[in-house]
């Protein structure tokens, strides 16, 4: 049902869209995908990130609420899923929120960017719908509080107070005639109640009933809450979104704490503006406080709106649509790593290669093969003056390309690699190299060359979103106009990740994928060379090289 509504509404207002059952992903190839949803299990497969981070597309996070919840486990749902861990982008409501993810997210916050929330783009509606003015004509100019139950009747860990204090709200507004209740439980709500305990099914008859017989008050089961929020006059909430999503609307609030509950986020700094209910009583005096039309805390309440949301100009989606275009107008990387945890088998590889003695695992005729084609894909062009190999191991292929350009740096991981590279060089009196251990994530781009090769490495960089940050890093280091030399093992196939019992894997990635990715960063395939193939494992390596877009 939510679905049809989603599509009627999209028909009516002319928006082109596409459902996932009948859309290739992968054919249709997205620069940026939009995500509001941090929870990966929730989606499909095919648009999980895993799946994203294959194909090489951007992802913006816009979170689909204003979070406020506490917890470890709701601190991680926030800020540090792998949505939020690899999202090429985050837009925050505030530099607050911002701050939260530099403390809670593993990846940091230098990809969170504060825009606002487009939620408070929406254009005030003109015209209340029929059921609001139905609750209109019912209040008959009484005031209305809104009061918004959280779903977490079960018991502890919770946010909802309900079963502390439903019967009391309820009697309260029998004793004051003169306000009208206005109840929007959360759309878990009812679903939670009837599951909380064997009485839960009885319990939600007869909470209907009560609201369908008072005559000061009615239940709210609209799609969206525009209609509550504008013709209430007060809000009395639980821990929730609505805390700080009724800010804009400049009218008392209360937030019902939970004695013993989870609590919120650092955002829960905000009831130092509200009004407070530990009790019974502060619930009785927030309703007075309403039927007198003064509010105390209203100053508070008009700071606390300028500090927790930023910009509530209805321009958040627009500075969201910029800064997205001019990310990748620039060429920015596509995943923020920079403090993300490697995977396992991304840490098994490290392992392996930081003890490696030898980076020659195949036979000679291989690497004899693979030095011809460099060497006939360098003497192709024009004099390189500087050039970086990344990932240079025992130096062999990093003398080669010393016979082409000016200066030469070489890195690897390991420094064993790194020491035989040194003496290699040394003895071959190859004076125009600097060997140095580094790995690739940890290389920064102060200096770009003409040449950057990266030969035989990347298909060890297990983990797609890590393989993305390498290929950007890449990018990175490439003088405009300037090469990105390739070598890699890749599936003729789709892609799979492959190990053996010496600690050595690898992830040989679609080999369609793979150019793909490469070409919708910018780069342009200028050549390529088979270097071996084995059709019986469905495995091809390749020599690639690539051009960077030339200054504009």
């Amino acid at each position: 049902m939510a679905f049809d509504a989603l599509k009627q509404e999209m028909l009516k207002e002319g928006i082109p869209f596409h459902t996932l059952a009948y859309f290739d992903l992968a054919a249709f190839m997205p620069h940026v995908v939009l995500v509001q949803n941090p929870y990966d299990a929730t989606r499909p497969e095919n648009v999980r990130m895993p799946a994203l981070a294959a194909i090489g597309a951007r992802v913006a996070y816009v979170p689909y609420g204003l979070e406020m919840g506490g917890g470890a486990w709701n601190c991680m749902a926030q800020f540090d899923t792998d949505v939020q861990r690899g999202a090429w982008r985050v837009y925050s409501r505030s530099e607050r929120h911002r701050q939260m993810f530099g403390k809670h997210c593993t990846s940091g916050n230098g990809h969170v960017v504060v825009t606002g929330h487009p939620k408070f783009d929406d254009e005030d509606a003109s015209e209340p719908s029929p059921t609001a003015v139905g609750w209109l004509q019912k209040a008959a100019g009484r005031k209305i509080v809104l009061w918004t139950p959280h779903f977490s009747v079960a018991g502890p860990p919770a946010w909802s107070t309900y079963n502390a204090y439903g019967d009391f709200i309820l009697d309260a507004f029998q004793l004051q005639p003169g306000l009208f209740l206005l109840v929007r439980p959360h759309p878990m709500f009812f679903a939670a109640l009837r599951q909380a305990t064997p009485d839960g099914t009885p319990r939600e008859r007869a909470f209907r009933e009560r609201m369908a017989a008072m005559p000061n008050g009615a239940l709210d089961e609209l799609p969206a809450h525009a209609d509550a929020f504008s013709v209430s006059h007060a809000l009395m909430a639980d821990v929730g979104s609505f805390l700080l999503e009724y800010l804009p609307q400049d009218k008392p609030m209360l937030y019902l704490e939970l004695q013993g509950g989870i609590g919120m986020n650092e955002d829960g700094e905000i009831v130092e503006s509200l009004h407070v209910a530990r009790s019974e009583a502060d619930i009785a005096a927030f309703l007075n406080v309403v039927a007198s039309g003064h509010d105390p805390r209203a100053g508070q309440r008009q700071a606390a709106t300028r500090q927790f949301l930023y910009r509530l100009d209805k321009k958040a989606g627009e500075r969201i649509c910029e800064d997205i275009v001019q990310g990748v107008r620039c060429g920015e990387p596509v995943a923020n790593l920079a403090q993300r945890r490697p995977t396992e088998l991304d840490q098994q590889s490290i392992r392996y290669w930081q003890a490696a003695q030898t980076t020659f695992l195949a036979p000679d005729y291989y690497y004899e093969t693979k030095e011809q084609s460099l060497i006939q894909t360098l003497e192709a062009l024009d004099p390189i003056g500087s050039a970086i190999d990344v990932g240079c191991g025992t130096g062999r292929y990093t003398r080669v390309l010393a016979q082409f350009a000016g200066e030469v740096q070489g890195y690897d991981v390991s420094s064993g690699l790194v020491a035989q590279a040194r003496e290699a060089a040394a003895a071959a009196g190859t004076v125009n190299i600097r060997f140095d251990s580094a790995a690739i994530e940890d290389l920064r781009p102060l200096e770009t060359f003409d040449l950057v090769a990266c030969l035989g490495v990347t298909s060890c960089v297990i983990d797609d979103l890590a393989f993305l940050a390498a290929v950007d890093k890449l990018m990175q280091l490439a003088k405009p106009g300037g090469y990105v030399l390739l070598e890699d093992t890749l599936s003729t196939e789709s892609g799979r990740i492959a190990s053996d019992a010496t600690g050595y894997v690898a992830h040989y990635r679609a080999a369609t994928d793979y150019q793909r990715i490469f070409e919708r960063r910018g780069l342009r395939l200028v050549a390529s060379t088979v270097l071996a193939t084995a059709e019986d494992i469905k495995l091809i390596n390749s020599l690639f090289l690539f051009q960077t877009r030339p200054r504009a």
